[in-house]
């Protein structure tokens, strides 16, 4: 399965499988295809058999209960656009180079899921009142801070109860990939990928704060410097942080003096909908790029602007979303100890050549 994947996707980490979308698949889908979406992993992907997998809900209920797949497809289906991306996105551009995965700038993508809102099941199981976060356990373990233990993450009960947080078992139509977190996996629109926990064994209601590996220990952006408004220390990863990228044209790209180009890319945020990208290179000021159609709340937005350079030389191209929050990207470099939410203006650099009047000769 893994070596059907990798045509459509960048590989980032063998051990464990960690990839990012490619430059290609950005460029062609608003929704992208299943082979195409970036995969990450803290462990080896487990296997399970959907006859025979439950889900449990324990915890602070009133009622403990089992939840087999086909019960949970029984339920009211809710399908979703949902952009993800990864916390440590754009981690390697970072100086000096946090630990962990050494995600370039695409762990992100978008799939529309199918699922039912955790609503649902926790209305089944009624959380009682000391009730303050819900924990999501997956099936995959291995050895973190010196002990075997499970990825798993809590939201506040609040978020939790969002009507948009959903349960999936489908991803673009099919059915969720095994990759992906199959047979069921959370979804939570708006936050970093991590909070969105794959291959669910069991949802954990709690009375008091979560403080496993995954929620204090690391997903924290620890002591952050050279930010406009800096973090105190073990501040949690949260929501998505206002982004823009340039997709073309790619790095290093030959334009010809005087003809025009098209410079075209991707935006999102987790607090908001993408209302303004901007342009400039580094010699001129910002412009105002022209935004595509809007695909939903949770979902990234195209934008172009047409260019055309007048000198020769080497040009710095940038780009800077703003949401309907007023959040805007920041211009200067971000650093934290743990590589996350890297929201900075990112650029492309591209050469400038005079025509050459011989071509076509």
């Amino acid at each position: 399965m893994l070596s059907m994947m990798r045509t459509e996707l960048s590989i980032v980490e063998s051990q464990p499988y960690n990839a990012e979308t490619s430059i290609r698949a950005l460029c062609r889908n608003d929704v992208t295809p299943n082979d195409a979406f970036y995969v990450r992993n803290h462990f080896q992907i487990p296997i399970i058999d959907s006859k025979h997998w439950k889900l449990k809900v324990t915890g602070a209920v009133r009622t403990s209960q089992t939840f087999s797949l086909k019960e949970i497809k029984s339920m009211p289906a809710k399908k979703l656009l949902v952009t993800t991306e990864c916390a440590g996105n754009g981690r390697s551009r970072m100086q000096p180079l946090p630990p962990s995965t050494p995600w370039r700038d695409h762990a992100v993508a978008t799939a529309e899921w199918t699922g039912t809102q955790l609503r649902n099941i926790l209305s089944k199981t009624k959380p009682d009142e000391k009730a303050t976060e819900v924990l999501f356990v997956g099936a995959d373990s291995g050895v973190e801070d010196g002990r075997a233990l499970p990825f798993e993450r809590s939201l506040p009960l609040s978020e939790a109860l969002h009507r948009d947080v959903i349960l999936a078992y489908g991803m673009n139509s099919h059915p969720l990939p095994r990759i992906h977190g199959f047979p069921v996996r959370a979804i939570v629109p708006r936050w970093y990928g991590m909070a969105s926990v794959k291959w669910l064994n069991e949802i954990r209601v709690l009375s008091k704060p979560f403080k496993g590996y995954f929620q204090k220990k690391r997903y924290i952006y620890g002591a952050s410097r050279n930010m406009a408004n800096s973090y105190q220390d073990n501040h949690p990863v949260t929501l998505v942080r206002v982004k823009s990228i340039i997709l073309d044209p790619p790095e290093g790209t030959v334009l010809q003096c005087g003809q025009r180009c098209i410079v075209s890319g991707l935006a999102w945020s987790g607090s908001g909908r993408i209302v303004k990208v901007e342009f400039r290179t580094h010699n001129m000021s910002w412009q105002a790029a022209r935004l595509s159609s809007d695909l939903g709340p949770y979902t990234w937005r195209r934008w172009s602007i047409g260019w055309k350079p007048k000198n020769c030389g080497r040009y710095i191209l940038m780009s800077r979303a703003t949401d309907d929050g007023g959040l805007s990207q920041p211009e200067q470099p971000v650093w934290n100890r743990y590589g996350y939410g890297y929201n900075s203006v990112l650029t492309r650099s591209v050469l400038v050549e005079e025509v050459n009047s011989e071509a076509g000769k």
